[in-house]
């Protein structure tokens, strides 16, 4: 158990090491006392060899990213860097070859153009903006802030004083 845990530890980065591959071996046993004979202590030392495979988290998201891509509804695309590749039922061959199930989740978010969003806003009253955002795909709620503005219950008129942040609800 602690030759495996070293192993972990020892799993630079974004590897992730699969428990399952994980293979312990004695490479040289070494005692003080012989074979067949009587001792009230023994002592001795064994050298093990602890391996086990590994796969890097990225890579693993980067494989399964373009799939996911392309399955997603239009207008829709992956947010960056909330994608999960999980590993189940792990097997390890003979030939040493490892097949296992991949669980990929991941969020998505409408691909909106913030500009033209900007530009839709100008103007607008706070009711007629929150009616506009709502009927863009994906949008489940807005927020309005004003900073300077004596009147806050309408959108500037200049597109360039509108600033729009997208944020992803957990």
């Amino acid at each position: 158990a602690k030759a495996k845990t070293d192993l972990s530890q020892g799993v630079a980065g974004n590897d992730v090491l699969i428990d399952e591959t994980v293979k312990t071996e004695v490479t040289a046993k070494q005692f003080t006392q012989e074979l067949d004979q009587e001792a009230t202590q023994l002592q001795g030392s064994i050298t093990l060899t602890v391996s086990g495979i590994s796969y890097n988290r990225d890579d693993a998201v980067q494989l399964f990213s373009g799939a996911l891509a392309a399955k997603l509804p239009q207008g829709y695309s992956l947010v960056p860097n909330r994608t999960e590749v999980t590993l189940s039922k792990v097997q390890v061959k003979k030939d040493a070859t490892v097949t296992a199930t991949a669980t990929v989740s991941a969020d998505t978010a409408p691909t909106l153009v913030i500009a033209d969003i900007q530009k839709a806003l100008a103007g607008k009253n706070i009711s007629q903006a929150q009616e506009y955002l709502r009927g863009l795909p994906g949008i489940g709620s807005a927020e309005f802030s004003f900073r300077w503005s004596l009147t806050q219950t309408r959108m500037p008129i200049n597109p360039n004083n509108i600033s729009v942040t997208v944020a992803v609800e957990q």
